[in-house]
C-alpha cells in the first residue's frame, strides 16, 4: 500500500502529487511505482527553492471598541498595539540582500499612520467591521501586499498583538 493505492506485484501504478510551492504555483510530480520501488524521481523534480523570510516590527497606539462583544472590550478601550510583518524572498540581490529592510520599514510605517492615534472604528476599513486584531492583520496584509509584493518579495503573513502575550496572525495560502 502507497498513499492509499494498491497494487499486484509487477503492475505500475503513475501517482501524481500535487504539491504547493513558495510564490502560490503548483508543481506536479509524477513517480512510477513498480513492485514496491518508486523510480524517476530526479534530485531537481524533488528539490524544493530556498526561501528567505525577514520581519519588521513596529507599533502604534489606538483605541478601539469591539461592537457586540459580551464583555468590558464593547467599551472604547486603547491599546499599544505591535505589528510584525513577515516577507518571503525567493531570491538574493547581488550584496545578499532579498528585500531592503528600509523598504519594508517604510510600507509598515505609511500603513499605520493612519491608524496611531486614532479610534479605529472610524477609520474607513472598519466602519462595517470591528477593529480586532484578526482584522487589523487582515487590512494591514492587504495593504502591505499591495506596497511590497514582486516577483522575488511578497507578504506571507502580518501578526497584529494588543498585548504582550496575545496576538492574531493572518495570511493567504
Amino acid at each position: 500500500m502507497f498513499w492509499g493505492v494498491t497494487a499486484r506485484p509487477d503492475t505500475f501504478i503513475v501517482v501524481e502529487i500535487r504539491q504547493k510551492i513558495y510564490a502560490r504555483q503548483d508543481r506536479t510530480f509524477r513517480i512510477k511505482i513498480t513492485t514496491g520501488t518508486v523510480e524517476h524521481f530526479t534530485d531537481e523534480e524533488i528539490s524544493m527553492p530556498g526561501v528567505f523570510e525577514i520581519s519588521v516590527a513596529a507599533e502604534f497606539s489606538a483605541a478601539h471598541s469591539l461592537q457586540g462583544y459580551p464583555g468590558n472590550c464593547a467599551q472604547v478601550h486603547g491599546h499599544n498595539w505591535t505589528v510584525e510583518v513577515f516577507v518571503r524572498c525567493r531570491e538574493l540581490n547581488a550584496i545578499g540582500i532579498g528585500i531592503d529592510f528600509r523598504e519594508v520599514k517604510r510600507a509598515v510605517r505609511e500603513s499605520i499612520e493612519n491608524l496611531d492615534h486614532s479610534y479605529l472604528n472610524e477609520h474607513p476599513s472598519f466602519t462595517e467591521l470591528n477593529p480586532s486584531s484578526e482584522n487589523i492583520a487582515k487590512f494591514l496584509y492587504k495593504e502591505l501586499s499591495a506596497r511590497i509584493n514582486s516577483e522575488n518579495a511578497q507578504i506571507s503573513k502580518v501578526k497584529v498583538s494588543e498585548a504582550p502575550n496575545t496576538g492574531a496572525y493572518y495570511w493567504e495560502e
